[in-house]
C-alpha cells in the first residue's frame, strides 16, 4: 500500500529464567503510555530488579509468575539497559529517566564528566547493570565489550579501574577477512545481551589461529559478577542446513571465515539468538539465524534451531546496522538485506525481506517490497536498518539503503504483491536508514518515531489512528555528513514518562564520511518535542569532545548518566556538572 507495574528489589543470584524477556509482554488493555512505560521499566530491568547494599540481609520482592511486586517503597529509578536499544521491541528509549531533563542538559549544566579506557574499537553498545554485588561490592556497573576480545565491568558511577577484565583471545585480522570497513581486525563485533536474574552475559566473538590460519566464531556465557566463562562455555558455532542448488539438493555449512555476526543478540524465554551476514558480501555467504540454550546445572551449551535465509540461493544477510532482532515476547521479527528472493514463487530464499520467525525459528510471516529486485540489483539492500516494534501496536516499522519507511502490520505482513505492497504503509523518510529508528510516546500518548539517515536532517513523525503522518512534526537543521551511506546518527530516546520537559533524543554521528575509515564525532542532546538543540559535545579538541565516532552505536542513557562507546578506546561518560568529573 502507497502513501506519500512495579519491579521489587532482589539479590543479584542466579534465579527464574526468562523473567526479563517474559515481562516485556503486553497485558490486558494497558494504554500506550502504561505499555510503553512497562517496556522500559520492566523489560529493560531496574534497579529494583537487583540488590539494594552490601550484606547478606538483602531486601528481596515477591515473584508472581510474571514480574516482581515492591517489598517496599522503591528506590530512586535507575532502568537496567541489558540489550541492544534498551529492550526486545528495540525501541531505545528509557522513559524511566527521573534526572536529566530539557531544563539542565545545557552548556553549562551537563557535560564530560570522565571516561572508561579499554584496549580496541567498540563496536557494541555498553550495558548497563543496576545495583549488582561485584567481588564483593555492589556496584552500578557498566560492561564494555571491545573489538580486542576484551569485556570489562566498570563501577558506572566513579569509572576507575574495571572490576573485572577477561581477554577471549586473539583476534581475526582485517587482511584475513578481506574487510577495510574494519581496519583493525575483528573481535567482539555484536551487543551482548545479559540474563540478569541468572547472572549471565551472552557474547559472541572471532577468534585466529596465525599458525593453522584458522578463524572459529564462538558463543560465550559469562559469569555477570566475575566475567568468567560459565561450565560449558565457550561453544564454537556450527550450523547445516539443507538447501537445493541448479544442480540439485545439497548441504549448506555455516563457515566463520565469511560469516560476521553484526546484530545485537537476542535473549528470549531462556534462549539466545545470534543472526549473521558477511564482512562486506565477501562470497560465497548466506544468512543466519542460531538459536542456543544454556543449562547451568548440566554445563551444556546447546543449539536448539538453525535458520538459513537463502537456502535455495545465496547471500540475505541479517546485520541491520549492528540493530539487534526483535520480539513482542513470542515471536521473533528480522529484516534481511539483499540475496535470493525465491518465496514469491515457490522457493525457500528471503532476500530483501521482513521476516517472522517462530521461538523455534519455522517462518511464520514474511514481507518483500515489490521494488525488490532493482534494490537487489543496486546492493540497496533493505536490511541495512533494523526494524523497530512500536508499543501499543501490533507495527513494525523499518527501512533499508534506500530511505523508504515501511510499516508492516506484524499479524498480517502482506507477503509480495508485485504491483503494489500489501503493507500498512510506506514513504520516502530519509537517504538511507542504518541501524533503526527509536519510538518515545511523546506527551500526548501517540508513538513518534524518530530516524537520522544519510547525508539529511533528524525528523520526527507521529502515529496517530494506526498511521504515521508522513510530515515530520519537527526535524533538525543538521544535517549528516556526504558520503555513500554510512555517515547516519545512531539514536537514543530518555524521559520522565510523558511528563513534558523530559523528552529528550540523543545523537551520535560522525562529522565526517567513515565508510573505510575512522573519523570525528559530535554528540547531541535535542529536545524531544521539537528536536531544538539543547547540547552538543563540539568541535574536536574541546572539553567535550569524545574522540572517533563508533559506527552506528547508540548512546546508553540511564540514572542520570550517558555513555557513549567510541572508536578512540574509550567509553566517555556525561552527565550533570560537579559530580565525579575527573577524566580517567
Amino acid at each position: 500500500m502507497r502513501s506519500t507495574q512495579s519491579v521489587a528489589v532482589r539479590a543479584p543470584v542466579h534465579a527464574r529464567q526468562g523473567f526479563v524477556e517474559r515481562a516485556s509482554r503486553a497485558r490486558g488493555s494497558r494504554s500506550l503510555l502504561a505499555l510503553l512505560l512497562s517496556v522500559a521499566s520492566v523489560a529493560c530491568g531496574t534497579a529494583k530488579e537487583g540488590s539494594r547494599g552490601t550484606d547478606a540481609g538483602l531486601e528481596v520482592g515477591r515473584y508472581d509468575g510474571n514480574v516482581y511486586v515492591d517489598a517496599g517503597p522503591p528506590p530512586p529509578a535507575s532502568v537496567d539497559v541489558l540489550t541492544g536499544h534498551n529492550d526486545v521491541s528495540r525501541t531505545g528509549a528509557n522513559l524511566n529517566e527521573t534526572v536529566l531533563t530539557t531544563s539542565n542538559v545545557t552548556p553549562t549544566t551537563f557535560g564530560k564528566l570522565f571516561s572508561l579506557p579499554v584496549d580496541g574499537l567498540i563496536y557494541a553498545q555498553p550495558l548497563f547493570v543496576s545495583q549488582y554485588l561485584i567481588n564483593g561490592a555492589v556496584h552500578n556497573a557498566l560492561v564494555v565489550a571491545s573489538m580486542n576480545n576484551s569485556v570489562y565491568a566498570f563501577d558506572a558511577d566513579t569509572g576507575g579501574n574495571p572490576l573485572w577484565h577477561v581477554n577471549l583471545g586473539p583476534i581475526v585480522p582485517s587482511s584475513v577477512i578481506h574487510t577495510q570497513n574494519i581496519q583493525v581486525g575483528v573481535g567482539i563485533l555484536s551487543t551482548p545481551v545479559i540474563d540478569r536474574v541468572n547472572g549471565l552475559i551472552y557474547l559472541t566473538c572471532k577468534t585466529y589461529d596465525a599458525a593453522s590460519k584458522l578463524q572459529t566464531q564462538s558463543l560465550h556465557v559469562l559469569e555477570l559478577g566475575t566475567g568468567k566463562d560459565m561450565k560449558g562455555s565457550p561453544v564454537v558455532i556450527t550450523a547445516t542446513v539443507q538447501g537445493t542448488t541448479d544442480a540439485g539438493p545439497t548441504t549448506i555449512t555455516y563457515d566463520p571465515y565469511y560469516q560476521a555476526q553484526r546484530p545485537a543478540l537476542l535473549l528470549l524465554n531462556g534462549s539466545v539468538y545470534l543472526a549473521f551476514a558477511s564482512h562486506e558480501d565477501h562470497m560465497p555467504f548466506h544468512g543466519w539465524i542460531l538459536r542456543y540454550q544454556y543449562d547451568a546445572a548440566a554445563g551444556t551449551l546447546a543449539q536448539t534451531g538453525v535458520f538459513n535465509t537463502t537456502p535455495d540461493g545465496t547471500s540475505g544477510g541479517i546485520w541491520q546496522g549492528g540493530q539487534g532482532m526483535l520480539s513482542d515476547g513470542t515471536s521473533i521479527y528480522t529484516m534481511v538485506a539483499n540475496g535470493s528472493v525465491t518465496v514469491p514463487f515457490g522457493g525457500q530464499s528471503y532476500g530483501e525481506s521482513f521476516l517472522k520467525l517462530a521461538p523455534d525459528l519455522s517462518v511464520q510471516d514474511w514481507f518483500i517490497p515489490d521494488g525488490w529486485e532493482p534494490a537487489n540489483m543496486a546492493d540497496d539492500d533493505l536490511g541495512s536498518g533494523g526494524p523497530v516494534l512500536i508499543p501499543g501496536t501490533r507495527l513494525l516499522a523499518g527501512g533499508g539503503k534506500l530511505g523508504t519507511i515501511f510499516v508492516v502490520d506484524s499479524a498480517n505482513m502482506g507477503h509480495y504483491n508485485a504491483m503494489d505492497d500489501n503493507n500498512v504503509q510506506e514513504w520516502m523518510g530519509t537517504n538511507s536508514i542504518y541501524g533503526s529508528p527509536v519510538i518515545w510516546a511523546g506527551t500526548t500518548g501517540q508513538p513518534q518515531l524518530y530516524l537520522w539517515g544519510s547525508e539529511d536532517v533528524l525528523k520526527g513523525w507521529r502515529l496517530s489512528n494506526g498511521r504515521f503522518d508522513t510530515t515530520p512534526f519537527a526535524q533538525t537543521t543538521i544535517k549528516t555528513p556526504a558520503g555513500l551511506c554510512d555517515p547516519v546518527g545512531a539514536l537514543a530516546v530518555s524521559s520522565n514518562g510523558s511528563k513534558p520537559g523530559t523528552g529528550i533524543v540523543w545523537a551520535s554521528m560522525p562529522t565526517a564520511n567513515p565508510d573505510h575509515a575512522t573519523v570525528p564525532g559530535v554528540f547531541y542532546a535535542l529536545d524531544a518535542e521539537t528536536l531544538a538543540v539543547l547540547w552538543n559535545s563540539g568541535p574536536a579538541g574541546s572539553a567535550n569532545d569524545f574522540g572517533a565516532y563508533a559506527k552506528f552505536v547508540p548512546p546508553t542513557v540511564t540514572n542520570g548518566k550517558v555513555y557513549l562507546a567510541t572508536h578512540s578506546q574509550k567509553v566517555v561518560v556525561y552527565g550533570l556538572l560537579g559530580v565525579g568529573s575527573t577524566d580517567h
